[in-house]
């Protein structure tokens, strides 16, 4: 099946999360020196006296999380996402929230929900996480 809709917009300090995608992995920001995670990519609020971006790493995470807080559109604001679907916030385990969209049904999206990250190709340059409930 062929992506039809919006592709992500990669910029120089998404770039190795969206790499690290490409790859089949899921990846956030971590601190080197004090190993706290951060998504979205950022400066460590842990560490302010070192140098901006200097001690941050895209690394592998576990891409386990539980759903945070859920929304159902049920209206389609465009033809690539019909509604209903769920975007959910989700709380992975390393710490920080991502919002993304959750492969369940919608009367399965309740907060607390476990979920796992997937990787999905939308194209050749494109590859995004997803999340669905996690196996047991």
């Amino acid at each position: 099946m062929t992506y039809n809709g919006p592709l992500p917009s990669v910029t120089e300090e998404t770039e190795g999360f969206f790499e690290a995608a490409r790859n089949g992995v899921f990846a956030l920001h971590r601190c080197a020196h004090c190993r706290t995670w951060y998504w979205p990519a950022s400066a460590c609020r842990e560490c302010p006296n070192e140098p901006f971006l200097a001690n941050m790493r895209w690394e592998q995470a576990s891409g386990r999380g539980t759903l945070y807080s859920v929304v159902i559109p049920r209206r389609t604001f465009h033809p690539a996402f019909p509604a209903p679907f769920v975007y959910a916030l989700v709380k992975l385990d390393e710490g920080p929230l991502m919002p993304c969209g959750v492969d369940v049904p919608p009367e399965q999206a309740k907060v607390g929900l476990p979920v796992e990250a997937y990787m999905v190709k939308l194209s050749e340059d494109y590859t995004v996480p997803r999340f669905r409930a996690l196996s047991t």
